[in-house]
């Protein structure tokens, strides 16, 4: 339900409606940049095919790099989110989500990264 709430289509429909000047959607920016980060962090959780395009795009050497910076970015951009009055999220009850994605980046970051090393390694025996 998350996946399908904080999506591309659904941020574009909140930008659509915003252009509109409708009263409900106006200072919905934020609202339009977070839905976006969610939406690129849970394509990059969700690699199903080596056949994906830019974020959609199983981990590779090649695009690790890129695909790190991109994900640490967006964590970097959730530490920064605040409440309704001004306090950060990181710093409250509500931080889980925050520290799930961080730490499940570095996971898959660490892991692909052993793994690219090793299948380096044994590429340079042959």
């Amino acid at each position: 339900m998350a996946a399908q709430t904080l999506s591309f289509s659904v941020a574009a429909a909140i930008y659509y409606l915003r252009g509109l000047k409708l009263p409900k959607f106006r200072g919905s920016k934020q609202t339009t940049e977070f839905i976006m980060t969610m939406n690129i962090l849970f394509d990059v959780f969700n690699l199903m095919s080596k056949f994906g395009k830019v974020m959609k795009a199983a981990l590779t050497p090649e695009n690790f790099a890129d695909t790190k910076n991109y994900v640490s970015n967006c964590i970097e951009y959730l530490k920064t989110l605040t409440d309704a009055t001004g306090k950060k999220i990181i710093d409250g009850p509500r931080k889980t989500f925050i520290i799930g994605f961080d730490t499940s980046a570095q996971s898959i970051f660490a892991i692909a990264e052993k793994l690219f090393s090793r299948q380096i390694l044994l590429l340079s025996m042959f």
